[in-house]
């Protein structure tokens, strides 16, 4: 700070407890209405962190202090009022410039925060610089070795020096960015895709065994708790860029894998059932005025088993998924076993009661994304068990064969739930949803069939426009493959226009709202990228080129730089319709 007076100062460093929201009785809750339009209620339920202990130590050049908190209690628990256990330990170092002559140090302390109150004379136009160094760590249980941790962190960042903390934070941002999504011929896309990959690199690391929220760690949106959005729209580009913060993805789901038994025997059923909102242990925590989707909206139990299968296509690290993946795989494969039902008229097996990926609809039968990620997860438990040499559960295989896909043969193309089949005549719904199957489920299907989905898609972009900034970004995906150029670029003007923000581009959820940072959206987009520009995908031979590349118009050539594949270094290059790799030595 530079001061234009001379007179005395006193600054406040604190730690302190965030003010706890209103809340409504949960049970109660059954709808919630903004105060404002985009805005977020009164009554809300984000992860409260509630401080246990303080402490403030002064010294000369300035002091220390800690706080040790706990969480809240989780939404949805079984046990209302249960204890939670993760803790959390804060230590802030404050260090005061030393050009200031017989600074006044105090403390200030009680229940829910500490601070170090400084008071000195200042002279005009004179310049002075404070520092507050925090460290935060958390753990699971009552562990007072968490606070030692986070004093010894802020201890060796102020014995180093922010000199150093800045130029060393400086370097790492530089190492992450040797890996890059570079465009010519259109600036302002550039900067939008540097954007998106910043905003997903804020939100996750490696050796974290964490996973991603919606909203990231920009705001409190969704809570805090992890979706599919994780597993199917975040975790993919991080897959090829930054292989070690995708690995904290998939290993969050296995350390969740007893939580996600639990919740499955809760449920009365088997195997693993992972939890629509999922907390930070991996309990379901879905707000009571959304329960429907924790009990009906069973699709996310096939994404995550999907996004572990996709770790070891990317990696090949076949000890990993013997140790890890498998055991996820065959929890999730033996959830859809106890889930299906099986049409002995029809010999086929179906799935009833769900909540679809289009979450307006609620309690329908043969959901056709929920069907084919359930027909997808078990077929990748006999793969995976075919890999490892195991024996694998032969109805893996039974069920897997006869899941019911709804398909209108006549008019070649899926409808977004029922029983729709030759000679049936059953429900005729379509919507944007289906051409999940195409990308990023890849089912396999005719091209006739692939373009009459994303016809159907694009007529309802039309008419009903964008709604949350996911899913429509893997339309240009399909169009590109099809080789549909104006769709295409039709398509990826929609992903982007009405959802950025300025002034540094961050994703809403929607048009309409000011959900932000939508990272869902920053993941969804990045695959458009990656697999949509260049005709990439990752399948069971490792990473190939499907299709010619199509680059998006204004933009003459896109590199990605340093990517990993195969634990090995490369760039690709599309410059036309041509895609060029480059091995790294």
């Amino acid at each position: 700070m530079t001061t234009d007076f001379t007179d005395t100062v006193a600054l406040s460093f604190p730690l302190k407890q965030r003010e706890e929201p209103q809340r409504l009785a949960l049970a109660k809750l059954k709808k919630i209405e903004p105060n404002l339009p985009g805005a977020w209620p009164k009554e809300w339920y984000p992860g409260f962190i509630e401080v246990i202990e303080t402490n403030a130590k002064k010294d000369s050049s300035g002091g220390q202090l800690t706080i040790y908190s706990r969480s809240d209690v989780s939404l949805g628990e079984t046990e209302p009022g249960q204890e939670r256990k993760t803790f959390i330990a804060e230590s802030a170092e404050i260090l005061i410039d030393s050009q200031i002559n017989n600074p006044v140090i105090s403390l200030k302390k009680d229940k829910t925060s500490a601070s170090i109150e400084v008071k000195f004379h200042a002279a005009k136009n004179n310049k002075y610089t404070f520092y507050k160094i925090v460290s935060i760590v958390s753990g699971s249980g009552n562990n007072k070795e968490l606070l030692q941790k986070a004093i010894g962190i802020s201890k060796k960042a102020k014995k180093v020096g922010f000199e150093t903390l800045f130029s060393d934070h400086k370097k790492e941002w530089n190492r992450l960015w040797q890996t890059d999504i570079i465009v010519e011929g259109d600036l302002s896309f550039q900067k939008i895709i540097r954007s998106m990959i910043y905003y997903l690199l804020c939100s996750i690391d490696d050796n974290t065994n964490f996973s991603i929220p919606p909203m990231g760690l920009s705001t409190s949106g969704y809570y805090g708790h992890i979706f599919w959005d994780a597993d199917t729209y975040m975790f993919p580009p991080l897959l090829l860029m930054h292989p070690g913060m995708a690995k904290s993805m998939v290993m969050f789901r296995f350390d969740a894998l007893k939580s996600a038994k639990e919740n499955a025997e809760i449920n009365k059923y088997k195997g693993a059932m992972y939890p629509w909102e999922s907390d930070e242990l991996g309990k379901e925590t879905t707000p009571f005025f959304a329960y429907q989707n924790a009990l009906g909206e069973n699709h996310i139990v096939g994404d995550v088993a999907l996004a572990q299968w996709q770790y070891f296509l990317a990696t090949r690290d076949t000890n990993w998924l013997r140790q890890y993946g498998s055991k996820v795989i065959f929890a999730a494969a033996d959830f859809w076993i106890s889930r299906v039902k099986h049409n002995n008229e029809k010999d086929r097996y179906e799935i009833g009661n769900v909540v679809s990926v289009s979450e307006g609809l609620i309690d329908v039968s043969n959901e056709t994304y929920t069907n084919s990620i359930a027909k997808i997860n078990l077929e990748l438990a006999v793969k995976t068990a075919e890999v490892l040499g195991k024996k694998f559960n032969p109805r893996w295989k039974e069920v897997g064969e006869k899941m019911f896909i709804p398909y209108n043969e006549k008019e070649e193309y899926h409808p977004t739930y029922g029983n729709v089949a030759a000679g049936e005549g059953a429900t005729e719904l379509w919507s944007s949803v289906t051409n999940l199957l195409a990308f990023p489920l890849q089912v396999k299907m005719s091209d006739n069939t692939k373009r009459n989905d994303f016809m159907h898609a694009v007529e309802s972009l039309k008419k009903n426009g964008a709604g949350a900034n996911m899913g429509t970004n893997f339309l240009p995906i399909i169009a590109a493959e099809l080789g549909l150029d104006s769709l295409f670029n039709f398509t990826i003007e929609h992903t982007l226009k009405g959802y950025l923000r300025p002034p540094f581009n961050v994703l809403a959820e929607t048009h309409n709202n000011n959900s932000i940072n939508f990272i869902t959206g920053a993941g969804a987009f990045l695959q458009q990228v990656i697999f949509g520009y260049t005709g990439l995908r990752l399948t069971d031979e490792g990473l190939i080129q499907k299709y010619e590349p199509m680059l998006p118009k204004n933009v003459s050539k896109l590199t990605l730089k340093n990517f990993t594949v195969d634990n090995k270094k490369i760039d690709f290059a599309v410059e036309g319709n041509k895609l060029i790799r480059t091995w790294h030595n």
